[in-house]
């Protein structure tokens, strides 16, 4: 499972990095590659607001719907099950 891999969190001009990310992109990356080389499937979960959203009231607006920050940081392959 892939949790919240995305540009926001990830990027450093993202609205909330993380800091230094390239470990962890190297890792999960990784990881993803070995499970699907099991033929297993990854399920990808991800934050995604709209502007009006409550949420940023404690945090800055983060993981819009409309822009590319609440895009996927790496562009794996996905297959939409649901």
């Amino acid at each position: 499972m892939a949790i919240d891999m995305l540009k926001d969190f990830l990027d450093s001009d993202g609205a909330l990095c993380i800091g230094d990310t390239e470990e962890i992109i190297r890792n999960v990356s990784a990881r993803i590659k070995e499970w699907r080389a099991g033929g297993n499937p990854i399920i990808y979960i991800m934050d995604r607001h709209l502007p009006q959203d409550a949420e940023f009231k404690m945090f800055p607006p983060i993981a819009w719907r409309e822009n590319r920050a609440a895009k996927w940081w790496l562009n794996w392959p996905r297959k939409k099950v649901i």
